[in-house]
C-alpha cells in the first residue's frame, strides 16, 4: 500500500528486513515446482491429443 499520506518518516532500517533470493526461493520452491509440473503435464497431454488426432 502507498504511504503517500503518512505524516511520519520511515527509515529503511525500520521497514523490515531484506531477503535473499535463496530465502524467497526456498519458501516458494514447492509451489514453483508444482506449477511447472502442471504446465508440463498439460503440454504433454495436448501433444498426445494432437498426435492421436493426426493418426486418424
Amino acid at each position: 500500500m502507498s504511504r503517500a499520506h503518512d505524516k511520519l518518516a520511515v527509515y529503511p532500517d525500520d521497514q523490515g528486513t531484506k531477503r535473499t533470493f535463496e530465502d524467497t526461493y526456498d519458501e516458494y520452491r514447492q509451489r514453483i515446482r508444482q506449477s511447472i509440473s502442471l504446465d508440463f503435464a498439460r503440454y504433454v497431454d495436448i501433444r498426445i491429443d494432437i498426435g492421436a488426432a493426426l493418426r486418424l
